[in-house]
């Protein structure tokens, strides 16, 4: 090795037995010096039940494709924050998130909560999760040569993103989304849904098991509900919030959502009795229309209120313990984001 290079080696965590070979990458100084050229790559290795050697593949395809940076992978629930916290103070501004919705979010909260301005950031995602929502709007490509080929065209948009609020008993928890916040039997699915993961991961099908599981045990819930210009007070059994049109693994629960517009687009259904739910149900799902108990709404920040508990969702992570009062509220153009 020369005098003026480094070797920069990705961090790997050996307990997770990925048995991926690592590969040092060469950059000199002038290299390290442009931290702006640099990615911060953070993977989720357990991301849509990919194979050893479907790992290996996107390592090897990232470095050969000239993604030059330091690699992190994430461990638990939440590490994917922590990461991209932790490459934000290390200098990173450009960021390739390589896992499903539930990581891109993370990123995303981790990028926002960073005490960094957001409008310095740069994303792009390579989806290899079991929904891939938020992708699947984008039309972002799962082949890695042609996601790489996206990335070197550069072409950018500014996207909203979302910020939760609710209480964990006394504390007041703040979380970003990119996607949607889901109550009732929108997060009912979600938590099915994760339970059948444990049995068959990566299966987009366990999102319509988990529906077909929570449509008969789901309850409708008293809340109420401020927008920009309207007032709602009843017993709801579902609800989304939604900054983009796709949830529960492809279902278009909200197509007018535009990640764009600065506005949340809002389904709810309002006290379905059994028959009302699977009719008005099945109009989502198969028709995309409305009508009957459902209600929509658009609007740039929700406040909801209950005594009941309801429980919540954010871009397919359940958010445990949360209680009311949730506020939700837009943040316009927030980050950039490389698109097709």
């Amino acid at each position: 090795m020369r005098d003026n290079e480094f070797f920069v080696v990705p961090l790997f965590i050996a307990r997770l037995k990925l048995e991926i070979r690592v590969k040092p990458v060469i950059f000199t100084k002038k290299d390290l010096l442009n931290m702006s050229e640099l990615w911060g790559v953070i993977l989720n290795p357990k991301a849509g039940n990919k194979k050893v050697s479907r790992k290996q593949t996107i390592f090897d395809a990232l470095h050969a494709g000239g993604i030059a940076g330091e690699y992190r992978f994430s461990e638990y629930a939440g590490h994917a924050s922590v990461l991209a916290r932790e490459l934000v103070a290390a200098g990173f501004r450009r960021f390739l998130i390589v896992g499903g919705d539930g990581t891109v979010s993370e990123v995303v909260d981790g990028l926002m909560t960073s005490g960094v301005d957001s409008h310095e950031f740069i994303i792009s995602i390579l989806p290899s999760g079991t929904g891939n929502d938020w992708c699947r709007y984008w039309k972002i490509p799962k082949n890695i040569n042609e996601n790489l080929e996206m990335i070197s065209r550069q072409k950018e948009q500014w996207i909203d993103v979302g910020r939760l609020t609710f209480f964990r008993g006394d504390k007041l928890v703040e979380k970003y989304f990119i996607n949607s916040v889901g109550l009732g039997f929108d997060a009912e699915i979600v938590a099915r849904a994760e339970k059948l993961g444990r049995v068959a991961k990566g299966l987009s099908i366990n999102y319509l098991l988990g529906l077909l599981g929570s449509m008969a045990k789901t309850k409708s819930k008293h809340l109420m509900m401020e927008t920009d210009d309207d007032l709602f007070e009843g017993k709801v059994y579902t609800m989304s919030i939604a900054n983009g049109p796709y949830s529960g693994g492809g279902i278009k629960q909200t197509p007018n959502a535009l990640p764009t517009d600065g506005m949340f687009d809002i389904l709810l259904a309002d006290d379905p009795n059994p028959y009302e739910i699977v009719r008005d149900v099945s109009r989502v799902l198969f028709r995309q229309s409305y009508g009957g108990v459902l209600r929509t709404y658009r609007t740039s920040q929700v406040k909801i209120t209950t005594t009941e508990r309801h429980m919540i969702e954010a871009d397919g992570i359940v958010q445990t313990d949360g209680e009311a009062p949730l506020t939700i509220t837009m943040v316009p153009a927030a980050i950039k984001m490389i698109v097709c």
